[in-house]
Order: structure tokens, then C-alpha cells, then sequence
């Protein structure tokens, strides 16, 4: 895989020994060479930064939109653009504009604000156009910031034209605005997506004398998936405290899955069949019953 692609997965940014991980070092370098990527502190490589939304829009004569309008409205993105998005009407013939992705599609009055898309459009562009997860991760953003309402993004799903209407259900019916960073909220829809269900998002346990809060948990088989950033034991004060976490979580008689981003974005077959095989280990036991009744001793 090409190195920009890798850290465009990661968000935007990615510390060089996950993206060596992914991709060739030779990859890495020409990708450098190539401007496509830029080193931004001493083993720390990034994107390079895009053109302003609105200039980009009002070349193409259209509206910011997609991942460049979620960006302007605070959302979180589990992918990082590479180019600016804009929407146009159909059949529109925008000037070619570089770092520039054009999109056509048909938009109400009530679909733009500003010169943006707003909140709900935006993530019901998201769901026709990205991935079951990413688009889940945004509505899952929009409905954790408190700037969209899950019952009126269930409506306007339903409002859709047939050829959209399916997609943006399906991530209208997924979103739970639970998720406490967007790395949980992609996880949750990657388990949802490959028909894992029972995990609720930030399930608080009560431990011996104190409560925390799991990612994702199943309250019903005590299992744990806990999405781990790079930041991850970034202090001793830090490691201390989520080793004491996991050991009170295992003598509470709880199964935790850790994951790291990577592993999530790069390895998500992988992630899905260890959540199925440790769910299999809590899987509810039945009793076996005896084929054959019971007969009184004694003479008949």
C-alpha cells in the first residue's frame, strides 16, 4: 500500500514505524520526494495541507461538502482528506481545479448553509458515498456534539430518494452518538457491519471500589473491546493506572479485547474474528438432559 494512503487511514498524521508497517520504506521516501507526504517533526510524517474549502468551491462554482464540510462543522473523520470536496448540480461542467473532488448531486435549499452543506446532508452524504464505518463514525460525531438529533436523521434516511435511501438507513438506524473518541465509534461499526452485535458504547463496570468505563462492552457475556491510540501509555502515571484497570477487569471475571488503530484500519477481518472466537468462550452453556427416562427399581 502507498505510504500517503496509510497515513491517510490513520487520520492525517502516523509515527513512521506504523507506516513502514503498511508500507515499503522506499514508498515512504519517494512519497516525501513526491510532496504527497511531509515529515513534520523527527519521526512523525503528515498530509500535506489541501486548499481553503471555500476558495475550492467557488472555483468550481459549488458547495463545500462530504469530508471537507464535516471538517468545517467539527466532526470527526476517521479518514483525513486528500483532496477538497465539492458538490455541484447535475450536469454541471466545473473548471478542472486541483486537490479538488467533485460531486454531483442535487441539493434543496434547506441542504446548504454558508456555502457548506449542513450537518444532516453531510452525513447523508457521507453514508451513499464512504464505507458502512466511516460514515457510522461521522454520525456517531454529529450525534455526540450535539448538533443532530438521531430521530430527525432517521426521518430524513427514510426521505431519500430509492437509490440512497438504503445506505443512509442502515447508518441512520447504526448511529449512537455514545462513543467517547471516533477510534470507539469505528470499531463499534466494524463489529455492527460484520453482524456482531450486544456491545453497548462506554459501558460503565463497577470494579472493586471504583467504576470504569469500557469502550465497548457486552454486559450480558462481561466481554471488554478497548480501542488503544498511539498516545497509549504516553506517561508511567498513565501505565500504572491502565495496568490496575485491566487486572480489575480480569479478576472481575471480564474478557478484554485490545486494539490499536492500526490494527482496526489495516486488519479489521483479524479484529472481527477475535471478538467471534472470545464470544464464543462466554457462549451460553446448555444442559444436557439424559436420553433415556429414569425407571423406578423394583419388580413391575
Amino acid at each position: 500500500m502507498d505510504a500517503s494512503e496509510v497515513i491517510r487511514r490513520l487520520g492525517g498524521t502516523a509515527p513512521y514505524d506504523v507506516v513502514v508497517a503498511h508500507a515499503t520504506q522506499s514508498s515512504l521516501r519517494r512519497a516525501v520526494r513526491d510532496g504527497q507526504v511531509r515529515r513534520l517533526a523527527r519521526g512523525v510524517y503528515g498530509l500535506p495541507e489541501l486548499p481553503v474549502p471555500a476558495a475550492a468551491a467557488a472555483a468550481t462554482h459549488g458547495v463545500v461538502s462530504h469530508v471537507s464540510a464535516a471538517r468545517i462543522h467539527g466532526l470527526r473523520v476517521p479518514t483525513a482528506p486528500s483532496t477538497v470536496h465539492v458538490t455541484v448540480p447535475p450536469g454541471a461542467r466545473p473548471p478542472a481545479a486541483p486537490q479538488v473532488t467533485v460531486h454531483w448531486s442535487r441539493l434543496a435549499p434547506t441542504d446548504v448553509r454558508g456555502g457548506v452543506t449542513t450537518v444532516l446532508r453531510t452525513v447523508l452524504d457521507w453514508a451513499v458515498t464512504l464505507p458502512f464505518g466511516e460514515a457510522v463514525a461521522v454520525a456517531d460525531s454529529a450525534l455526540a456534539e450535539k448538533v443532530l438529533v438521531k430521530s430527525d436523521l432517521i426521518v430524513a434516511a427514510y426521505a431519500q430518494p430509492p437509490r440512497r435511501r438504503g445506505r443512509c438507513v442502515r447508518v441512520a438506524e447504526a448511529a449512537d452518538g455514545g462513543a467517547d473518541t471516533m477510534f470507539e465509534s469505528f470499531a463499534r461499526a466494524l463489529l455492527v457491519d460484520a453482524g456482531v452485535g450486544g456491545f453497548v458504547t462506554q459501558l460503565p463496570v463497577l470494579l472493586s471500589g471504583f467504576t470504569v468505563h469500557v469502550d465497548l462492552g457486552d454486559p450480558h457475556r462481561r466481554i471488554a473491546v478497548e480501542a488503544e491510540g498511539f498516545e497509549y501509555h504516553s506517561d508511567k502515571v498513565a501505565f500504572a493506572r491502565d495496568c490496575e484497570r485491566y487486572t480489575e477487569l480480569a479478576a472481575s471475571d471480564w474478557l478484554v479485547c485490545r486494539f490499536t488503530w492500526a490494527q482496526v484500519r489495516f486488519r479489521p477481518d483479524w479484529v472481527v474474528d477475535v471478538v467471534r472466537r472470545t464470544r464464543r468462550l462466554r457462549a451460553p452453556q446448555l444442559r444436557r438432559h439424559l436420553a433415556t427416562p429414569r425407571v423406578r427399581a423394583g419388580v413391575s
